[in-house]
């Protein structure tokens, strides 16, 4: 398990200690679960070191290494960029004693989202609120298990835009689903009847999730409308949202 530092100090002694814990719950007593700190391994002509990695082996005598990337925070934008990570990481250490079999992001929260991307990109992912992938071929593992699809982490500093919900991001949602690009905030705000203040945040969300992409200027280029619509609803739930009334016809 790679740990990277950017989880900040207590933070990332804490995600590590918990995703520890949960695994040598869940596992069987007869597997093994070895934790190391900086642990120097052998890559090819050279020795690696990085700060963390556990080695988990089944009865048979099989043994796989999962390598981690700890987050303080993570938002889907970032998971291709971690995942890069990890692969260059894994390629440097293949041949140590116990090849890499996995990888594994770990963060106080993992959205449903970036858990999206994350599976995309063949990583598992671990937070704090109980959310957990793991899938391992050999040995064989699979642990699945669902926390909350909302953070519980909030800093009070933090003044981004969180949500969809309300008739001016939907606006925003609208446009972007069928606007001509590129397009501009400004612009944009003009063809949704928005703000620009709520067109920029707006996008600034969609842009973390992964649900466009934007040029240097700030333009969108590209919108992922699948994403975009499945981010939508993660906000607007058509049975809260709406008054709804129970009908009986026959």
């Amino acid at each position: 398990m790679f740990l990277s530092r950017n989880a900040g100090k207590g933070g990332t002694v804490e995600l590590l200690g918990s995703f520890e814990q949960l695994l040598r719950s869940l596992l069987p007593v007869t597997w093994s679960v070895r934790l190391d700190l900086r642990p120097r391994v052998s890559g090819g002509h050279r020795v690696v070191e990085h700060d963390a990695q556990v080695v988990i082996g089944a009865p048979d005598g099989t043994v796989t290494t999962v390598l981690l990337e700890c987050k303080g925070v993570i938002v889907p934008r970032d998971v291709a960029r971690a995942a890069q990570q990890l692969v260059a990481y894994a390629a440097e250490i293949s041949g140590g004693d116990a090849p890499v079999g996995g990888m594994v992001l770990v963060a106080p929260f993992v959205s449903p989202t970036t858990r999206a991307q994350l599976e995309q990109h063949g990583m598992g992912w671990f937070d704090l609120t109980g959310n957990l992938r793991l899938k391992l071929d050999e040995p064989a593992v699979f642990l699945d298990r669902t926390g909350a699809e909302r953070s519980a982490f909030r800093d009070p500093a933090d003044r981004l835009l969180k949500s969809l919900r309300g008739s001016a991001a939907a606006k925003v949602v609208l446009e972007l689903a069928e606007t001509s690009l590129p397009v501009g905030v400004r612009e944009l705000a003009e063809r949704a009847q928005v703000g620009v203040a709520t067109s920029a945040r707006a996008l600034e969300l969609l842009d973390r999730e992964a649900a466009i992409t934007r040029s240097d200027d700030g333009a969108v280029t590209a919108v992922r409308k699948r994403l975009l619509l499945r981010r939508w609803v993660q906000d607007y739930k058509v049975m809260a949202s709406n008054e709804v009334v129970a009908l009986s016809s026959p």
